[in-house]
């Protein structure tokens, strides 16, 4: 359609890495306060995957200025990586000592331990059969992870 834009991302540490936004995204989030000070919060998203930029890098093109990056790609949008999906929950139970507030919570992310597929390597210049070649998966969605907190409040 030719609505996709293909950016570069840049602060996450990571390099080569190029986004290509979903169209679609679906985010819930609840809170119920149950007795005894226990509350339960959950969250949900589902997202498009991101499309996937298949390209060359340094291909002479006989230009002066050197090597160029061609996309190979016929729809950047077109071809995309699984849909997202992440529940996350958390319980939580408050305690008052005086004026103090105090708060232990565990939070449970991606509790379903879903693996899916967040990057590719998209250069075909790297071969088929390195560890990071062509086509290979480069990042997976963390696995799930329990967090125990304590937060105090006066």
């Amino acid at each position: 359609d030719g609505g996709d834009v293909v950016l570069q991302t840049s602060g996450s540490g990571k390099s080569q890495i190029y986004l290509i936004s979903p169209k679609y995204q679906f985010i819930a989030n609840g809170l119920y306060q149950g007795p005894l000070g226990i509350n339960f919060g959950a969250n949900y998203v589902m997202r498009q995957g991101y499309g996937q930029p298949w390209f060359q890098s340094r291909v002479s093109t006989g230009d002066p200025l050197g090597r160029k990056t061609l996309l190979i790609a016929k729809d950047v949008g077109g071809d995309r990586l699984p849909t997202v999906h992440s529940f996350d929950i958390r319980v939580e139970k408050a305690f008052t000592i005086d004026r103090m507030h105090v708060y232990v919570d565990l939070d449970v992310f991606n509790l379903g331990n879903a693996a899916t597929v967040l990057g590719k390597q998209y250069d075909h210049r790297f071969p088929r059969t390195s560890p990071t070649g062509f086509g290979r998966t480069t990042e997976i969605m963390n696995p799930r992870i329990a967090r125990l907190g304590v937060r105090l409040t006066f």
